[in-house]
């Protein structure tokens, strides 16, 4: 999702960190966290020696902590553990965030490591996202036009079956 973020915002003169929620007036003193793209809600720790921050989850999807995978309800101030060396993260319910799960030291090592799709459903069962793959290691997809990009879709179909596409 960062990736794709990024390039998008690139090519369509938009912010990565943006404001996603005008529609929702409590949103609008929150300055202790962002969101990253439309997916992800950062909440960084701003004071030593803190264990648990607030955090505001705007909406009326659910978010899910991108680490730990638990589910805290949209619309409403929650009490989130924050403790040493984890700054909260939450994932948007409705998308589907495209991970390389191995640590590197550059992105041109990650070229053969598989793609990890965490899918955080929103209450209906839905979920969509975008991947973007370049060659790792040159500006070909900018001045050449050399990448992929793919939409992602999941879906309940009825029955208890899903698709992802």
């Amino acid at each position: 999702m960062t990736l794709a973020c990024a390039c998008s915002c690139a090519w369509n003169s938009r912010t990565f960190r943006r404001f996603e929620f005008p529609e929702d007036p409590a949103t609008f003193a929150v300055e202790n966290q962002y969101m990253v793209g439309s997916g992800l809600l950062v909440v960084p720790v701003l004071a030593q020696g803190v264990t648990s921050v607030e955090a505001y989850f705007a909406g009326s999807q659910p978010w899910y902590d991108v680490l730990t995978g638990l589910k805290q309800e949209g619309g409403g101030l929650k009490t989130v553990s924050a403790p040493l060396r984890k700054v909260p993260v939450f994932q948007r319910g409705g998308t589907v965030l495209p991970r390389k799960m191995r640590a590197r030291r550059t992105s041109s090592l990650m070229v053969a490591d598989p793609f990890t799709f965490d899918v955080a459903l929103d209450r209906e069962y839905f979920a969509t996202g975008s991947l973007f793959i370049d060659d790792y290691h040159t500006f070909a997809y900018r001045n050449e036009d050399k990448f992929l990009r793919a939409s992602m879709t999941f879906a309940k179909t009825g029955n208890g079956q899903y698709t992802f596409r």
